[in-house]
């Protein structure tokens, strides 16, 4: 029992010895996972909240549309009346019956048409009362103290507005009406704010709640109208507010429990629940009269179950598409893995052969081929070097392949959202919009990367030599980063010789070195984090060759060789920037045209890179 234990732990050992890097890829693709279905579970709600707002400001939008075409009806009416010279020749012999008589066939005509529920005939303000009450002819002679009538009086002209009484809330319009010229008094059209609650309900789809703070209302005079309409007094309900007008029967639904002591200055979702499936908003429009004071709120509450229904379908399908992409991902991943595994095992195999061969050799002619065995071990670390790149060429060439798509996607789909957020097309919220601009960064970080890679792995030979000035060949370099010396406000200065200096090479890889060697400059600048920052370049010849000089300020080289600084394997630390392979494209080219490159750190603490070509007929 106990060997087959220790046989089973050194199996399950081997196992994840031999498979350790599929192991490794499979819980990475796991976590990304993971971390998906976070981000989309933080993005849904967010999505919940944008849309949710979006449906309170169309909610906001489409009340204020329609108090604004009510007042613009009672304005036009009221002016028509204000021109009826009969109604005023009526009014002047102050016979309330006839007045009264005359004026009801025109109030049931306003009425029914548009919904309008009171007309008044007010005196000047030297009296300051009501005449009559078209809605109630009863009632006359009190005074008249609503805000619209005195700042009708004050302007001489029509105002309007919305106006709490002691038990409702109305649109008010108050005209001065002249006759021949003469003020003799106001007429006055209002529409109770519950009277056209219906209507909203269909513009909204959605139920209603008129709630007014009650410091603004009589306590008597509401349990008056209560029991008049055979209704409970609700006035004990909420300490500060009052339910007015609701457009459902089911009372229960207007939670006044939800709203805080303060009405809030703007509108405000107070909660979004879920009962037998249903998801209800909950929301509030604060209520301002004409005078500009707070008295109430317009309480919101509309079916959003479509919102959440939507969205959820929406993270369904990407989290499917997600889970297809990471799949893929993985199963490739693991497959050149093991095809690069495959090849670094034959290389290795080969090599050691060779190593096996070369030593056997080497033993029997120790004596008198020291300096051929040196040799050979240098050939050795080459061709060790060549097979590891060999090898990670084919894998990252593949790799690059096929991230590149996913990137793609993923950058496109960010980009689209950044730009109709800040298009306004669809408004997101700003810690969303600063993470989909994180997420576009990424990408073009890791495509930059992978570009790097492949001009590294993959470097194009079917550039054809020529003849090729180097002056005309470095501006064109500076040219394509120019930009880059504004931006960090690096001074940049070209010394070139007066004639031109001509090199046997390919323009574009002449330009690839400049552009890498100007850009390794920037970067180290950029981690020096001096106050003056400046890069020089020089171009000119020297006897049988041609020389290029980059010098900058930055933080200077490591204490290593050139054949270190150059090798892909190999660390500098000396920038955070970039991916490493800048050198080592350079020196592939400096190489490929016969050239030599140096470098050293220079009298300014920052570097300098020394480069020599053939030259031709210098």
């Amino acid at each position: 029992m106990v060997i087959s234990l220790c046989a089973m732990n050194k199996a399950i050992r081997k196992f994840f010895r031999l498979n350790k890097a599929i192991i490794m890829i499979v819980l990475i693709a796991l976590i990304n996972l993971g971390g998906v279905f976070v981000f989309l579970n933080i993005s849904k709600r967010s999505n919940i909240k944008f849309m949710t707002e979006n449906i309170l400001s169309r909610v906001e939008k489409n009340f204020e549309d329609y108090e604004n075409n009510l007042t613009k009806t009672l304005e036009s009416s009221i002016d028509v009346l204000v021109k009826n010279e009969k109604l005023a020749e009526i009014f002047l012999t102050r016979d309330r019956d006839a007045l009264y008589n005359y004026s009801k066939e025109l109030f049931v005509h306003i009425k029914n048409k548009n919904y309008f529920t009171h007309w008044y005939f007010l005196n000047t303000e030297k009296e300051g009362t009501c005449f009559l009450r078209m809605h109630n002819k009863g009632l006359y002679g009190d005074k008249i103290t609503r805000y619209t009538y005195k700042r009708s009086i004050e302007s001489k002209k029509l105002y309007s507005g919305k106006e709490l009484g002691k038990t409702a809330f109305a649109i008010r319009a108050v005209h001065p009406w002249y006759y021949k010229g003469v003020l003799i008094g106001y007429l006055e059209l209002g529409i109770e704010i519950e009277s056209f609650f219906k209507n909203l309900k269909r513009i909204f789809e959605a139920e209603l709640g008129l709630i007014i703070e009650k410091s603004y209302l009589d306590r008597s005079k509401w349990h008056s109208v209560r029991n008049e309409k055979n209704l409970r007094d609700n006035w004990d309900d909420h300490k500060k507010y009052l339910l007015i007008d609701k457009t459902t029967e089911n009372e229960a639904l207007i939670n006044l429990s939800e709203i805080s002591e303060n009405i809030p200055s703007e509108k405000k979702i107070l909660s979004i629940s879920k009962k037998n499936g249903t998801h209800l908003m909950r929301g509030i429009l604060p209520l301002y009269d004409a005078s500009g004071k707070k008295v109430g709120i317009i309480y919101f509450l509309k079916d959003v179950s479509d919102v959440f229904r939507k969205l959820s379908d929406q993270a369904s399908i990407l989290m499917i598409i997600i889970f297809f992409f990471l799949t893929i991902l993985t199963f490739f991943m693991i497959y050149f893995h093991k095809h690069a595994e495959g090849q670094l095992r034959k290389y290795r195999e080969n090599l050691e052969e060779m190593i096996e061969e070369r030593t056997r050799e080497v033993k029997l002619e120790f004596n008198a081929r020291l300096e051929a065995e040196e040799n050979q071990l240098k050939a050795v670390k080459l061709t060790e070097k060549s097979s590891k790149m060999a090898s990670l060429g084919v894998m990252a060439a593949g790799i690059a392949h096929e991230i590149n798509q996913p990137l793609n996607a993923i950058k496109v789909s960010a980009d689209s959202a950044i730009y109709k957020s800040e298009n306004e097309i669809e408004k997101l919220d700003e810690n969303y919009l600063k993470k989909l601009k994180s997420i576009s960064e990424g990408v073009n970080r890791i495509t930059e990367i992978i570009s790097n890679m492949r001009n590294f792995w993959i470097l194009p030979e079917d550039n054809e030599s020529s003849s090729v000035d180097i002056n005309i060949a470095v501006e064109d370099a500076v040219n394509l980063v120019r930009s880059q010396f504004k931006s960090h406000d690096i001074k940049f200065h070209h010394k070139k010789s007066m004639q031109p200096v001509k090199i046997r090479c390919a323009q574009a890889h002449l330009e690839q070195i400049v552009v890498n060697l100007l850009t390794n400059a920037i970067n180290s600048i950029r981690s020096a984090n001096k106050e003056e920052k400046f890069i020089n370049i020089e171009t000119g010849e020297n006897r049988e060759t041609a020389i290029i000089r980059v010098i900058d300020n930055g933080i200077g080289l490591p204490d290593i060789t050139i054949d270190e600084l150059i090798d892909p394997f190999y660390s500098t630390g000396r920038s955070r920037e970039g991916t490493g392979l800048g050198l080592a494209i350079i020196s592939h080219y400096v190489k490929k045209y016969k050239g030599i490159l140096k470098a050293e750190n220079n009298e300014y603490g920052g570097a300098t890179f020394f480069i020599e070509f053939p030259g031709i007929n210098i």
